[in-house]
């Protein structure tokens, strides 16, 4: 989103997306069909030259492309569609894009198809990175507690890198879930207070979803910077000094938001040194 007025509107973008894409859907319904069994054909690899690898993989981003816009109707017959390719997938992208897909759906069986998708992915470091990815971006109503159900997995753990940036990392870029929702901020500053101490790096990285505070609706202002504040006072700056430095800088590069929470919970003692 180009206007800067509507760009950190994050949950009213995905909104506006699913309306168009649905109504595109609902209008190109058979042509899109036809079009997705065309390049599921077509993405039947006939030899091993880099030419014909080049056109597989254009023929099974085209199908996946018309698979993510069926998906938007939400119909059982689009939800057998789309467990269809997950369970026949002959590749990766092409099994988690109908994974993620389901996972946004109202499929009934949703969740049995994740914890069996689980299972398998536990048995793979790869496989898992990739599996803890699509949960921690997906966007259906119960994303916050797939997440926490993650973190109490027992394949789950937190002092590795590739576990923290996967299903941590994607949450926090997830801002429609992540800064737009009161579970969701609950969670992420449960995430930041507990990798803190584990991974200053990654906290970092996950810290910059913070970033344009200011630019977002007035009402996230005071419960975001709350977040922050609540850090500032909880962390050690000499312990963890990248992480202090960094919460620091976003509080002050969001001067409307952090004197909106100064009016109603007083200044923040970190920022005025």
């Amino acid at each position: 989103m180009e206007d800067p007025g509507y760009a950190h509107h994050y949950q009213a973008l995905y909104d506006v997306k699913q309306k168009l894409l649905k109504a595109v859907a609902w209008k190109y319904r058979s042509s899109l069909i036809s079009a997705y069994n065309f390049f599921e054909n077509a993405s039947v690899s006939r030899d091993s030259s880099l030419e014909e690898t080049a056109r597989v993989i254009k023929s099974r981003q085209a199908k996946n492309i018309c698979l993510g816009v069926l998906a938007a109707l939400d119909t059982p017959d689009i939800h057998a569609l789309i467990k269809q390719q997950f369970e026949t997938a002959a590749c990766t992208t092409d099994r988690l894009s109908a994974f993620a897909a389901y996972l946004n759906s109202s499929a009934p069986d949703k969740i049995e198809v994740l914890r069996a998708f689980e299972a398998e992915s536990k048995k793979n470091l790869i496989a898992w990175e990739a599996f803890l990815s699509v949960i921690g971006n997906n966007s259906s109503v119960d994303a916050v507690e797939l997440v926490r159900e993650m973190e109490r997995s027992d394949a789950f753990r937190i002092e590795q890198t590739n576990d923290q940036r996967a299903l941590y990392g994607s949450f926090a870029r997830n801002r429609k879930k992540s800064l737009q929702t009161e579970e969701g901020r609950a969670l992420f500053a449960e995430i930041l207070r507990k990798l803190a101490p584990v991974n200053e790096y990654t906290t970092v990285n996950l810290l910059n979803a913070f970033a344009n505070i200011d630019q977002m609706e007035i009402r996230y202002h005071i419960p975001l910077v709350e977040i922050l504040a609540g850090l500032l006072e909880e962390l050690d700056p000499q312990k963890f000094p990248s992480v202090y430095n960094r919460i620091r800088k976003l509080l002050l590069g969001a001067p409307k938001a952090v004197e909106a929470y100064g009016i109603e919970h007083g200044k923040i003692q970190a920022l005025q040194s």
